[in-house]
């Protein structure tokens, strides 16, 4: 077969798929292929900007714990990372059905368009479970080297059981339940789907509850520590700012109800693809806010507090504060006991007493696996302890 009976093939393959979309529909409008109205600049302008500051904000957290944090990265980064790497996939694949049919009226989408737009809808589904899974997985990991306690051990494995099953089902169901596979991109072949809105609904639900159950979990401790109300409410906002994302999954469930009910579904379909990003984009972005910190106090002291002073107490400057045995530690040497010494070196007037007091913290030495999280500062140390 030559080029130019394979051209006419496909054109005619188009221009049947175009003439049987218009026959079922015949109350659409004529296309419009020379300047329809799209939605494309807010789809791929949102996009675009919030994978922007998402990728600035793991930049900011990987300088950060190889800089300045003794352990380097930790089991959490290299998942948050995984995370950031299908989150941007997911942004470059809803770039690509946007350029393809999202946010273009249904009778304005150029048969040529179909198969990449099927396609990018499909690898669409595909990544999102594991940025969202991968995102919380990564975030218990953190729990678990800042709050070392029975209950939060038990929580934090248990809860990581229960995604990674989860995210591997909705990965699955995602592959079969439309078949033949290849129906999601091939309007010639007869696509038989499961009832998709139940699955999606159910889904949307069981993922705004794990998003709520993980970002909060830890207020309870933070609400206990025995600092001022100032910093605590910081501290609590900063581990609860994913709750970003459950506002996008909500959002994301009721544009899906628009969608069932719509008889233009490319352009009511924008703001699933939206809120999509948004959800996962957040999720990624409140993992790494407090790798900023640290990052402001050491760059900009005057606004706070400098990570690299010695402080009153003679603590030193802490590369990490974890939370242990109802006090907060800061972590100054490898060895199981810090020694703080008072006015050792000063100089003293004739006949004057010297006076010295060594204060001993027991700590617990950390393994070479744990990871180091940047969210308790200096001060924090100082005045973070729990009541018990």
């Amino acid at each position: 077969m030559d080029f130019a009976t394979a051209v006419v093939r496909l054109f005619s393959r188009e221009q049947n798929a175009l003439t049987s979309a218009q026959s079922k529909h015949p109350d659409w409008p004529e296309p419009n292929y020379v300047n329809p109205e799209t939605r494309l600049p807010l789809l791929m302008g949102v996009s675009c900007a919030s994978g922007f500051v998402m990728l600035v904000l793991l930049g900011v957290r990987i300088y950060t714990r190889h800089t300045m944090s003794q352990r380097g990265l930790g089991v959490d980064d290299v998942l948050m990372i995984l995370a950031a790497m299908f989150s941007t996939a997911l942004v470059i694949i809803v770039c690509v059905c946007a350029t393809h049919g999202t946010g273009y009226h249904n009778w304005d989408i150029r048969p040529e368009w179909y198969s990449t737009w099927g396609k990018a809808t499909f690898s669409q589904n595909l990544a999102f479970a594991p940025a969202t899974t991968l995102t919380k997985i990564s975030i218990l990991h953190t729990y678990l080297y800042l709050f070392p306690s029975r209950a939060n051990r038990i929580f934090c494995k248990s809860m990581m059981a229960f995604l990674w099953a989860w995210g591997a089902i909705q990965i699955i169901v995602t592959c079969v339940q439309c078949g033949p596979l290849s129906s999601y991109w091939d309007t010639r072949m007869k696509k038989r789907c499961i009832l998709i809105n139940p699955y999606l609904y159910s889904s949307g639900a069981i993922n705004s509850f794990t998003d709520v159950v993980v970002y909060l979990w830890p207020s309870r401790t933070l609400f206990a520590l025995q600092m001022p109300l100032l910093r605590r409410l910081g501290l609590l906002a900063t581990f609860s700012a994913g709750l970003v994302a459950v506002i996008a999954s909500i959002l994301r469930m009721v544009a899906i109800h628009n969608v069932s009910f719509s008889s233009d579904s490319t352009w009511a379909g924008t703001f699933i693809a939206l809120w999509k990003v948004l959800e996962v984009t957040f999720g990624v972005k409140c993992g790494c806010l407090p790798a900023v910190k640290p990052l402001v106090q050491t760059s900009f002291p005057k606004l706070g507090t400098s990570s690299n002073r010695t402080n009153t107490t003679g603590l030193g400057s802490s590369s990490f504060n974890r939370l242990e045995n109802g006090v907060s530690r800061s972590h100054i040497n490898s060895d199981r006991t810090v020694g703080l010494q008072d006015l050792r070196h000063a100089s003293l007037p004739n006949g004057a007493i010297a006076v010295t007091s060594e204060t001993i913290v027991k700590t617990r030495k950390r393994a070479d696996s744990d990871s180091e999280e940047w969210i308790f500062t200096e001060d924090d140390a100082k005045e973070g302890s729990i009541a018990r």
